[in-house]
């Protein structure tokens, strides 16, 4: 990232988000998590169904949207958020 900073912006913050956020949300009663791990593996177990109703295009965008929630669960994915200031700005007083 340090390497695609130019002119005036200076990276002042990195926060990598892991699971911490979804955990806390299934420990207090979400099941938001636990319903896509389970809609992940029946899609994988029906998948000619699915695609005989819908299409493989369709197939792949759903379950690669729940790939990706069931991996940051697992810690397997991260979202980085870049704070970044820029030095030439004028404050507005």
């Amino acid at each position: 990232m340090d390497q695609c900073l130019t002119g005036n912006f200076k990276l002042t913050k990195k926060v990598v988000l892991g699971s911490q956020g979804v955990q806390q949300r299934v420990e207090s009663g979400d099941n938001e998590a636990i319903e896509n791990l389970l809609r992940t593996a029946r899609l994988t177990t029906w998948k000619n169904d699915y695609i005989a109703e819908h299409d493989e295009r369709s197939y792949e965008i759903a379950l690669t949207d729940l790939k990706w929630q069931v991996y940051t669960l697992l810690d397997k994915l991260r979202g980085i958020i870049y704070v970044l200031e820029n030095d030439s700005l004028t404050r507005v007083k």
